[in-house]
């Protein structure tokens, strides 16, 4: 049986580097874990335009990453989005600013 994991994690006016770096450390506990199975939900909680841009062009290189852009109403609001939207037998949280290992999905 395949668990599918919805990884909700809220961005707001973050530094694009620390997206990155959390986005592809997901990236790779993915693919050494082997896990198909998962959907990455980055709120944006109101962030600038800067900011909102690059999450857009961010996860185009992440076909199971999609950015939702709300207004600015804090992480906990974000977060309370996330699980409305999100698919997933399983829910995570992770924040922009986080690296995780294979470890976070067992």
């Amino acid at each position: 049986m395949l668990v599918f994991y919805s990884i909700i994690i809220p961005v707001y006016n973050n530094e694009i580097s620390d997206i990155k770096r959390c986005l592809n450390s997901f990236d790779q506990a993915i693919l050494q874990a082997i896990f198909n199975d998962i959907e990455i939900l980055v709120m944006d909680d109101g962030s600038k335009d800067k900011c909102a841009r690059a999450l857009d062009q961010i996860v185009t290189g992440y076909p199971n990453a999609n950015v939702y852009h709300l207004p600015h109403s804090g992480a906990a609001n974000a977060r309370n989005e996330g699980i409305r939207r999100a698919k997933g037998m399983y829910i995570c949280f992770a924040d922009a600013d986080d690296m995780v290992t294979r470890q976070f999905l067992f």
